[in-house]
């Protein structure tokens, strides 16, 4: 926990302030960071499609977007990695996120790799999501201010089912996020 204390004081310090992306441990840092405060209420849930964005290059990744690309009416938007990717490589992740938020702006994201996620909330002009739970132990949930519901997970991290498992239920991901949001408040 110290290290990622010390990863937080060090982000806070930044102007202007980085956005947090991937880390359920990195999350409960910042929490114990800020001072407790009754939540403003948040939107209602509304229904729209989900849809799942991966550009991690990290084989976990791969591997959970093609379980998950096996039921074809899953919104999927991979980026596919022939080499290990380099630094000049996050322009390219960062222009995926941005048309994924120009084609698809009135959805819900699970997104998959940190940039991957900058480059899809920066799009949104997203700046900042409340933090509602996590549907996993370790991949956060949370919603924008607007209504967005956003769900992050680290590239590496997780089973092969993972995503496909979420998405299973097709709207019953949604039904879940809604219960967790309920209970949140």
């Amino acid at each position: 926990d110290a290290d990622l204390d010390r990863i937080e004081h060090a982000g806070l310090a930044l102007h202007p302030r980085p956005l947090f992306v991937g880390s359920a441990g990195l999350a409960r840092a910042l929490a114990r960071t800020f001072p407790r405060k009754r939540p403003a209420p948040c939107p209602a849930v509304s229904r729209r499609p989900v849809v799942t964005v991966v550009g991690s290059a990290s084989a976990v990744s791969a591997l959970q977007a093609r379980r998950l690309a096996r039921n074809p009416s899953n919104i999927l938007v991979q980026m596919t990695w022939t080499r290990e990717p380099a630094r000049r490589d996050i322009f390219a992740v960062h222009r995926l996120g941005h048309l994924v938020a120009q084609a698809a702006p009135r959805v819900h994201y699970v997104l998959t790799g940190g940039e991957t996620a900058r480059g899809v909330l920066n799009a949104r002009n997203i700046r900042e999501f409340r933090l509602l739970g996590e549907v996993e132990p370790g991949v956060p949930f949370g919603m924008a201010r607007e209504g967005t519901l956003i769900c992050t997970k680290a590239g590496g991290f997780g089973a092969p089912d993972t995503l496909a498992r979420w998405k299973a239920t097709g709207p019953g991901w949604q039904t879940r996020m809604a219960k967790i949001l309920r209970e949140s408040v």
